[in-house]
């Protein structure tokens, strides 16, 4: 990658990110509407239905009736999880979006251990919007095993992209390039993650974002 089109790129990202920047000062996460209609999981297709179109993350917990107890404006990097949060997570229901519509990761994934919750989802920004989600598997999450292989898979995988780092380029530029290796080895895991969450004897699935059958 030349240094002129490092730096028309970096320009990009900047304009991009200042959009969203933007877009989340102007969210109020109270602007979500959950449907009406009785039966959790068609409440929970209307809040994702919304989550789908934002540029940044957002995340709601409920209980694992399918009351909801919190939502949490994140940004467009993620959504972070206070200790009051974590206490309500626990043992309950996760979702949230993944604007870039990246598979579900390995932080999501360690954190479903680490919560023990029920189910953890993720809602794919793309078209058709999609929903991974996961699920406590019978014998329970294995917090251990699980930090020990992913800690270890994203080790393979990040020395395999690790980005140049070159004295004779601008800062900018350098940043450009370190900015497409990362991209590049998060991809490559969520193009592994689902036999990693077969390995790990993790129940999964990933579906399109449809509207389920009422309940009566």
């Amino acid at each position: 990658m030349s240094t002129k089109k490092s730096t028309r790129n970096g320009t990009a990202a900047k304009l991009e990110r200042a959009a969203v920047k933007r877009a989340l000062a102007a969210f109020d996460v109270r602007s979500i509407v959950a449907s009406p209609a009785p039966g959790f999981r068609h409440r929970l297709w209307s809040v994702e239905k919304q989550l789908a179109d934002y540029s940044f993350e957002v995340g709601f917990i409920y209980s694992p009736q399918g009351v909801e107890l919190a939502r949490i404006k994140g940004t467009e990097r993620g959504v972070q999880l206070t200790a009051a949060h974590k206490v309500l997570a626990r043992g309950g229901i996760i979702t949230h979006n993944h604007p870039d519509g990246s598979f579900i990761s390995w932080v999501d994934v360690v954190q479903a251990h680490e919560l023990d919750v029920a189910e953890l989802r993720v809602v794919q920004g793309s078209n058709p919007a999609q929903v991974v989600s996961i699920t406590r598997p019978k014998g329970g999450w294995k917090y251990e095993a699980c930090v020990e292989y992913m800690q270890r898979q994203q080790s393979l995988i990040g020395a395999q992209f690790k980005g140049p780092d070159l004295p004779g380029l601008d800062p900018e530029a350098n940043q450009v390039l370190q900015a497409e290796a990362l991209r590049q080895a998060n991809a490559r895991l969520g193009e592994l993650m689902p036999g990693f969450l077969r390995e790990l004897g993790i129940p999964f699935t990933h579906t399109v974002l449809q509207e389920p059958t009422l309940e009566v």
